[in-house]
């Protein structure tokens, strides 16, 4: 059988396309050319009548950012914007840095070092609702001349026009309605948006560093996978490696079961914890927890925002998972860790039983 499926016209000059299939992977170099002798495009155009609306490109969107929720960082093409922790990166009630804050803000020089043609910095702080409106204002302002003083001491910052901002408690980024959502919502947000956005093209958008975090499930290598529990089933994960593809990393999660009847496999095993679901901007089923682990960085997978809502780029839906011989392929996309071998984690979800905890160790990485 032969598909021949129509796609929005790719950029002008572009000589070759990587293409994503939901259940089996990227497929790199496919040669863009004109009509052949196999598939006339003027002919296919005449018998059909396609939904140019829907047809994209649609942005891709990276997160990456440390495992405890310190820093998150959200790589958009033309703007990066890091999200820094008020409870690590000040005293409590206070705009006084606290003796962590620079480690926190080396997400952001990582960040600006990555467009040496500079550009624009915005930097807003944000409070919770605890307090007075009045205070929460300030509180907010003066943390972001805090954070814009000290980076201007940690980073050069003479090719950058730089903005401060207080948005008090009026923009929470989820609701303030318990403790644990009060303490996302206290942060402060910088914005950069470069004026050569391309120099940032050929460098991971977080290289991963510090002490890596206690597996929270069984851990194996890659090629060897490991056993879980699923709604009382055994399921098999592995994956032997991921390729590295015009700048992403891609991977193909292999699920296979034992089980007489299979499992009927659902996107809650790849629920993440709450707080990576509130920088990931959803807390339904799109928010994927199948990451890259790098010391205490983790990478989430890439992001396309399609009718205003954020999905991940993978296949990762309720699906049947067969017997040994009816295995199932999730691929994913990762922004690109750097590095020559990867670490895929799940780290659970405490408040959903169902979603699984892993570690697959020394993934090798090759080239597309």
């Amino acid at each position: 059988m032969v598909l021949n499926p129509l796609f929005a016209a790719v950029p002008e000059g572009a000589r070759e396309v990587a293409l994503f299939l939901p259940h089996f992977g990227v497929i790199p170099g496919v040669p863009v050319v004109g009509s052949t002798d196999v598939f006339d495009v003027g002919a296919a155009l005449a018998a059909s009548s396609p939904d140019l609306e829907d047809a994209g490109p649609f942005p891709l969107r990276a997160l990456v950012g440390s495992d405890d929720g310190s820093s998150a960082t959200e790589d958009e093409g033309d703007s990066t914007t890091v999200v820094l922790s008020s409870d690590v990166t000040f005293a409590s009630d206070s705009a006084e840095l606290s003796a962590d804050a620079d480690g926190v803000l080396a997400s952001v020089t990582a960040a600006l070092g990555r467009f040496p043609s500079g550009g624009g910095l915005a930097v807003t702080g944000h409070t919770d609702d605890v307090d007075s409106d009045a205070h929460n204002q300030e509180l907010s302002e003066r943390r972001a001349q805090a954070v814009g003083d000290r980076l201007g001491q940690l980073a050069d910052l003479s090719g950058w026009q730089v903005s401060l901002a207080g948005k008090g408690e009026s923009e929470p980024r989820v609701p303030n309605d318990s403790d644990e959502n009060r303490a996302v919502n206290r942060r402060v947000e910088v914005v950069l948006t470069p004026s050569e956005p391309a120099e940032g093209e050929d460098e991971p958008v977080i290289v991963g560093s510090g002490e890596m975090p206690k597996p929270a499930g069984p851990v194996g290598t890659g090629a060897q996978g490991v056993d879980v529990t699923y709604k009382g089933k055994t399921l098999h994960v592995s994956m032997d490696q991921v390729q590295r593809v015009d700048g992403y990393l891609v991977g193909r999660v292999l699920l296979s079961s034992k089980e007489k009847d299979g499992v009927f496999f659902g996107v809650d095993a790849f629920h993440m914890p709450p707080l990576w679901q509130s920088y990931w901007g959803s807390t339904d089923s799109s928010a994927c927890s199948l990451s890259l682990l790098s010391g205490n960085t983790r990478y989430l997978p890439m992001q396309v925002s399609i009718d205003g809502g954020l999905w991940a780029v993978t296949n990762a839906r309720m699906q049947p998972v067969g017997g040994p011989d009816a295995p199932v392929l999730v691929p994913v996309v990762w922004p690109d860790t750097g590095q020559d071998t990867v670490t895929l984690d799940l780290p659970g979800n405490g408040k959903d039983k169902e979603a699984i905890a892993l570690r697959l160790t020394d993934i090798p990485v090759v080239e597309a």
